[in-house]
């Protein structure tokens, strides 16, 4: 009898394990994903004083994950809130695109045209005559960036920065992907144009106010704007759920243009087998490590991965990107 009695409790020990290292799945067949290792990498950055911000993780719209980490000020004054605003950087270039594609669904625009159709008062020939929609949302256009040629007290403008552009005699022919703000700018000038509204009310009408992005302010099509996770999250749903504009037409911009991995406004990423879309956006502030570090990620067309930091990209926020990312697409694929 005590020998059936070992036998048994050996046996329910090996089952135990078993089941231990056996997936879980939601009613939908779906796995649910463990974000304990998460949120460990996630505090001990944080009390590393290596990231600062706000972190939300969801699967569809159920938020899973929601925590803010530091603060916002390098004197450790004003702690993050869950409803803290913080930059976006290039992020917004999201926006931009999906404004151009919601002119383009209603007929004032098309993709393969010229710059010269929509801004004919442009006298860069080359601009003008050879460089299409499609190749400046896919920075695939030739313009590269503004900053090389302006100052900075003229980029917070987009009529200077627009007029300093146009202006510029040496662009040229350049095919390939070349990461470009210069092309958001004209694309900017292009949706003032065909709309015949300024960039931002456009913005504001057609993405920011029908998903209740109260707290999501539009500056320039390249970026800049700020705003919260929750609004984000917005965001993400109507992307999701092709509220904004059609499947078709998101498939498209979330296919690759080039050899690179960006599509028409949106990166692409492939990790551990999942497919990924979304926009990171970072920049750094001279002589401080304040600056921006900010990420939108859906994997899947399910899961959504918010990070917003207010350091340097050299900070915890690529960091505690890239972690995230690597760690639920690993899980999803075992």
């Amino acid at each position: 009898m005590k020998k059936i009695t070992v036998l048994i409790m050996i046996l329910l020990t090996i089952s135990c394990k078993n089941n231990k290292n056996k997936p879980s799945f939601n009613e939908d067949g779906k796995k649910q994903i463990s974000l304990k290792e998460i949120d460990s990498f996630l505090t001990s950055q944080a009390v590393k004083d290596s990231l600062n911000g706000v972190i939300l993780i969801a699967d569809n719209d159920e938020v899973l994950f929601k925590k803010a980490y530091g603060f916002k000020d390098l004197s450790h004054t004003e702690k993050h809130s869950l409803e803290s605003k913080i930059g976006l950087a290039s992020m917004p270039k999201m926006f931009t695109a999906i404004a151009i594609i919601k002119l383009a669904e209603s007929g004032e625009i098309k993709l393969n045209n010229t710059v010269g159709n929509y801004l004919p008062e442009i006298k860069n020939q080359f601009l003008k005559d050879s460089v299409t929609i499609r190749q400046l949302l896919s920075h695939t256009s030739g313009l590269g960036n503004y900053w090389d040629y302006t100052n900075e007290s003229d980029q917070e403008d987009l009529d200077k920065l627009y007029h300093l552009i146009v202006m510029n005699d040496s662009l040229k022919s350049h095919r390939k992907f070349r990461y470009s703000n210069s092309g958001f700018i004209v694309l900017g000038k292009i949706i003032e144009s065909v709309s015949k509204v300024p960039y931002n009310e456009f913005v504001e009408n057609n993405i920011l106010t029908p998903l209740s992005m109260n707290n999501t302010q539009s500056v320039l099509p390249d970026g800049g704007s700020s705003s919260t996770v929750d609004d984000l999250m917005k965001f993400s749903k109507a992307l999701r759920n092709f509220e904004l504009i059609s499947k078709s037409d998101f498939d498209e911009m979330i296919t690759k243009q080039s050899d690179a991995n960006y599509g028409l406004g949106f990166q692409l990423n492939d990790k551990n087998d999942k497919e990924i879309y979304g926009h990171p956006g970072g920049y750094f502030e001279e002589n401080t490590i304040l600056g921006v570090a900010s990420a939108m990620d859906i994997i899947d067309n399910r899961y959504t991965v918010i990070v917003l930091t207010n350091r340097n990209p050299s900070m915890g926020g690529v960091n505690a990107r890239n972690y995230i990312l690597n760690d639920l697409t690993k899980q999803l694929s075992e």
